[in-house]
């Protein structure tokens, strides 16, 4: 599992693609995570939710041998239980 921001100045996202597609080449189950963004490190909470999400579920697949493989829905079924929260405002 590969996790990289587009524009990273100290990872360059080209790197992190060609680790991907060389780690498919050789048949080894591989993934890649790809943010918007020019930071090192991904400052944006919906993905760092995704990066966190699908962590989880790569250690329980294939370390714990539980569950299921990361999917798409159960992050949108997270953020749709999530509680909407009014935005703070500056008296």
């Amino acid at each position: 599992m590969i996790h990289v921001v587009e524009g990273d100045p100290r990872v360059p996202s080209p790197q992190s693609v060609e680790l991907h597609m060389g780690l498919k080449k050789l048949g080894v189950e591989t993934e890649l995570f790809m943010y918007p963004g020019q930071s090192h490190g991904i400052p944006d909470a919906r993905n760092q939710l995704v990066k966190s999400m699908s962590e989880m579920a790569w250690m329980d697949y294939y370390v714990r041998g539980l569950g299921q493989k990361f999917a798409w829905q159960d992050v949108l079924r997270t953020l749709e239980a999530a509680p909407v929260r009014p935005a703070l405002t500056p008296e």
